[in-house]
């Protein structure tokens, strides 16, 4: 989430805003979106910015939104983005529920 949170405060303007909000799933898993209002972006530019560099060049960008992406796979969630109307656009980051024994937090000792 600090990888959209970082990338996505890049992006704002002066007089932009920056959207965050958290709940749960009605599975038990988690959803988080990440509003930004800032440059206009394409269908196309935001499934990019989730893709990991394919050449050089590309690593001069920011890498966080394709960072974010890996590592929620990597914990079986999902990430998309999407623009925004005028302009900006809204990552949005879904978590499976937790597996069967980690339902409660840690326990007290």
């Amino acid at each position: 989430m600090l990888l959209l949170l970082d990338y996505s405060a890049g992006l704002l303007a002066a007089d932009g805003q920056l959207v965050c909000r958290a709940g749960p799933r009605p599975d038990g898993g988690l959803q988080m979106t990440v509003a930004v209002s800032g440059p206009g972006f394409t269908p196309e530019d935001c499934q990019e910015l989730l893709q990991p560099p394919r050449d050089d060049r590309q690593f001069a960008g920011d890498l966080g939104p394709a960072l974010a992406a890996a590592i929620v796979h990597w914990h079986g969630g999902d990430l998309t983005a999407q623009p925004d109307e005028p302009q900006g656009l809204t990552f949005t980051l879904t978590l499976p529920p937790p597996p069967k024994g980690h339902e409660e937090g840690p326990s007290p000792e």
